[in-house]
């Protein structure tokens, strides 16, 4: 059906939007084959619109989440619902781009039409630079700048989940705690920074000669702690 005047412009100011967004946006049929790809889609996936086209959607995610992909359209298709995003939904979504590497983004899919006519649409944000960096801070959040080390609040809250555990099951717990002799001394007669290397020293050495099950922080200072479970004082 041709379209004219306002229609026409409104049309083409569409078009203009889905293909100029920075979001990768990409349509399929009830069939599950791409019917639209747009240039935010190929910045993100690495592909051409023409080497997709018409190509199953699967070209687009890491073979163990296509089935389970597949298995959320139908239910989908079947719901009365028109929208649903990737925060309504427990599970993390994740593309596959040309070259094989995966990553994670945000979603929001649509369903268009009615019938054989009936089409899904998504909306995909890679937002794997923002999962890495709130890990990083998680990350930094939990442990001591200077030795790496589990920092006095984390260890404090693993000990006490793990204090939980031994008193429920019955099982040995023990902990140490230890500090180096003369440190004031050393910094006194080295300076801090020979300080801060005896101090990244000694952590190195805990951390290899303690066992992976066990927890090591640095409590405060030239201070340190480690609790070892499945362990008596004997």
């Amino acid at each position: 059906m041709a379209l004219f005047g306002k229609k026409a412009k409104l049309a083409h100011l569409c078009t203009q939007i889905v293909s100029q967004a920075e979001d990768a946006i990409v349509a399929i049929n009830r069939g599950g084959d791409i019917v639209l790809f747009n240039e935010g889609a190929e910045r993100i996936f690495g592909y051409e619109a023409k080497e997709v086209m018409g190509e199953r959607l699967d070209i687009l995610l890491p073979e163990r989440f296509q089935m389970q992909h597949d298995l959320l359209i139908q239910e989908f298709g079947i719901g009365e619902d028109r929208y649903k995003g990737s925060g309504e939904r427990s599970h993390q979504i994740y593309g596959r781009r040309k070259d094989g590497e995966e990553f994670v983004a945000s979603s929001c899919i649509f369903s268009i039409g009615t019938g054989e006519d009936k089409y899904f649409a998504t909306i995909m944000r890679d937002v794997s630079h923002n999962r890495k960096t709130e890990e990083e801070l998680l990350r930094l959040a939990a442990t001591d700048p200077l030795t790496g080390s589990f920092n006095r609040r984390e260890f404090t809250a693993i000990a006490e989940r793990e204090a939980l555990r031994a008193n429920r099951y019955h099982h040995p717990l023990s902990i140490l705690m230890m500090d180096l002799d003369y440190f004031k001394r050393l910094n006194d007669t080295y300076g801090h920074a020979a300080g801060d290397k005896a101090l990244q020293r000694f952590a190195m050495i805990c951390t290899n000669a303690l066992r992976n099950v066990d927890i090591f922080g640095r409590w405060g200072g030239e201070e340190f702690v480690a609790l070892l479970p499945e362990t008596d004082l004997q």
